[in-house]
């Protein structure tokens, strides 16, 4: 939303990933989003969420250029050096997100953050038909995305390996 709060729809991925962190089974969330106005930043908003709900800030890494998937999981594995991820989105578009963080070089599963009961509109799945149809083109061709940013020289301390 506008006031920085994430939609209750973002909130059902975000309560996922920060149970995934709780019960042991995620070291660190990363908070992948749009931030290309001043007004409009997921990532912060997605951060704030998670350490509200007990998530330490440490433990959360922001990656500001996740555009979309293709552009996230190339980032998120080219840049800050991840090889294996628990991927947390909603159900339809589990399938696209697995086949691209995998395709890329991360070993991921997935874990489906839909809420019981709740129903996704006739715009999400028209929209998924269309990413389908993005995301083969982008892993044919394998283009950098717009925004790459450089290297980071250090894997982030929450993404680093334990014992590294």
């Amino acid at each position: 939303y506008p006031d920085g709060t994430p939609t209750p729809y973002l909130q059902s991925r975000l309560l996922m990933g920060i149970k995934l962190y709780q019960t042991g089974k995620a070291r660190a969330l990363i908070m992948s989003g749009d931030n290309r106005t001043s007004h409009y930043d997921e990532p912060t908003a997605m951060k704030k969420f998670a350490v509200a709900h007990g998530v330490p800030a440490d433990k959360v890494v922001l990656d500001y250029a996740g555009y979309d998937t293709y552009d996230t999981c190339y980032r998120v594995h080219n840049l800050f050096g991840v090889g294996s991820a628990i991927l947390v989105t909603h159900g339809y578009h589990l399938p696209r997100a697995l086949l691209t963080c995998n395709d890329l070089g991360i070993k991921s599963v997935g874990v489906k953050a839909d809420r019981p009961g709740s129903s996704f509109s006739k715009l999400y799945i028209l929209r998924e038909v269309f990413s389908i149809n993005k995301a083969a083109i982008q892993l044919i061709f394998k283009p950098k995305p717009a925004v790459l940013g450089p290297k980071l020289n250090t894997i982030p301390k929450a993404l680093a390996a334990p014992g590294s």
